[in-house]
């Protein structure tokens, strides 16, 4: 144990067998670490890396009052669970513990403390870089506070305080740490969840305590260019299988393994013709298939921030305060031919209820003569402007998941435009239909649009609006 300018008397302690404290001298708060500070402590203790673990501290504040109780935590490697280095010896950063759970809740004795703040709360679990010995430094935050254990945590006081925050009398075997027992992976999600039957699906695997080298199999089809980004990221290509869901696996070099029951699914190759498809999962929107700031159905305000961000294609946020038309998005930047055709999209997020804020999917002509789909103030709409004259075909109360994919399409073999929703992109339901305006929105040169943005000012902030997943396509 190395300590600089604090004092240590005997005492019977989990950390170090004594007790280590800095009389209260009248200093300062200390509101940041420093980076070679005049006091502090440090030791050294053994961890593995992409391991969870808790910091707990038995501390006591001199004379029971809130302004001896605090202290800076920082280490030799440690880092997020995104791998990302914090609250690392040698930076102005740490991981600050209160001993006092709340302002006004009091102090009284000894008690265990983690690096939450707030009644119940746990603070960010520590993870470290590299397996092995690493070393842990204590800077007062304000002085007159004694330690004299502390316990750094893989399983049993992961989500469970050692001991009591006040009148504490619980004392610890001492321990140097050891070597944690490795932990089993989980599995959380597969993003995306389905792709073809021929394989080649890039996904991203999220779940924890994933170590290198492990290994993922769709049902017993192993994955190729498997990369283990981090503790709880995995990246890999889907091999090839028959059609249907699958169990996706992932195994740790160690023989432990996680199954994610149904976790991808298997989809048989389509048979239509695509006239336009983005996912927008490369986060950039791709100017051969969109125009961008360029709406064909009413006035751009190319201050409204549009761009593909998350896998996802997100407009706004969208204004609060402001009078006039302030709509963005993308539009197609070609015309195609529609006869017989769809074009579907999934609406992920709608603008907020309380606003008239819109989200709008657009097919069409010209400002005058479109067939629209839309979300304002908690309202669905399906909607047609032939000649410049709007006309509202159905609506409903806006509901998320029934509502969630929109679909227009046109029956080739009734003339008829067909306005439709589904949950899953998969189960349409019919909303409306009538006859297919050709001589307004000609089949042969239709254009697609989707948008969002603000027509009036709206007192509460309306949020964004977010788009996945458009194809148009003829079957």
């Amino acid at each position: 144990m190395k300590v600089g300018s604090w004092s240590s008397v005997s005492d019977i302690s989990a950390a170090a067998g004594m007790r280590i404290y800095q009389p209260d001298a009248g200093v300062p708060k200390i509101t940041t670490p420093f980076v070679n500070p005049p006091h502090y402590f440090a030791m050294t203790f053994t961890a593995q890396a992409g391991q969870p673990y808790r910091l707990w501290i038995r501390a006591k504040a001199q004379d029971d009052f809130w302004g001896n109780d605090s202290v800076w935590v920082q280490f030799s490697d440690s880092v997020n669970s995104s791998g990302a280095a914090v609250f690392r010896i040698g930076t102005t950063t740490g991981t600050e513990i209160n001993l006092e759970d709340c302002s006004g809740c009091g102090l009284s004795g000894w008690g265990w403390q983690d690096n939450g703040w707030g009644v119940g709360v746990l603070g960010p679990q520590i993870f470290f870089q590299s397996t092995g010995t690493h070393t842990i430094r204590i800077q007062a935050r304000e002085d007159g506070i004694s330690i004299d254990q502390i316990v750094i945590s893989p399983s049993t006081y992961l989500f469970t305080s050692p001991g009591a925050l006040k009148n504490d009398n619980t004392v610890l075997p001492a321990s140097g740490g050891g070597t944690p027992q490795p932990q089993p992976p989980t599995l959380t999600s597969v993003s995306p969840n389905s792709g073809s039957t021929g394989g080649g699906t890039s996904v991203n695997i999220t779940g924890t305590n994933f170590s290198s080298g492990a290994t993922v199999k769709f049902d017993t089809s192993v994955a190729t260019n498997v990369n283990v980004v981090s503790s709880t990221s995995i990246t890999a290509t889907v091999p090839g299988h028959a059609a249907g869901p699958v169990n996706v696996v992932v195994t740790n070099t160690n023989g432990q393994g996680a199954t994610l029951t149904s976790g991808f699914t298997y989809v048989a190759p389509q048979t239509e013709t695509v006239l336009l498809e983005d996912d927008f999962n490369d986060n950039s929107l791709n100017l051969s298939k969109w125009s961008s700031n360029n709406l064909f159905s009413g006035f751009t305000d190319t201050a409204v921030q549009t761009l593909e961000t998350n896998q996802r294609l997100q407009i706004g946020a969208l204004f609060s305060g402001q009078d006039g038309s302030h709509y963005n998005g993308l539009r197609s930047a070609a015309a195609y031919n529609f006869s017989g055709a769809y074009s579907a999209v999934e609406l992920v997020q709608a603008p907020a209820a309380t606003t008239k804020a819109d989200a709008m999917f657009t097919v069409g002509q010209d400002p005058g003569n479109y067939y629209r789909i839309y979300v304002e103030q908690g309202v669905f709409i399906c909607q047609s402007r032939i000649g410049g004259t709007k006309r509202s075909l159905f609506t409903a109360a806006y509901d998320s998941s029934a509502h969630r994919w929109w679909r227009i399409r046109h029956d080739q073999s009734t003339g008829r435009v067909l306005f439709e929703t589904a949950t899953d992109n998969a189960s349409w339901v019919v909303r409306y239909s009538e006859p297919w305006d050709v001589g307004a929105v000609p089949l042969s040169s239709v254009i697609f649009e989707l948008k969002g943005g603000t027509w009036q000012p709206e007192s509460v902030a309306p949020g964004t609006v977010v788009f996945d997943n458009f194809r148009a396509a003829r079957p």
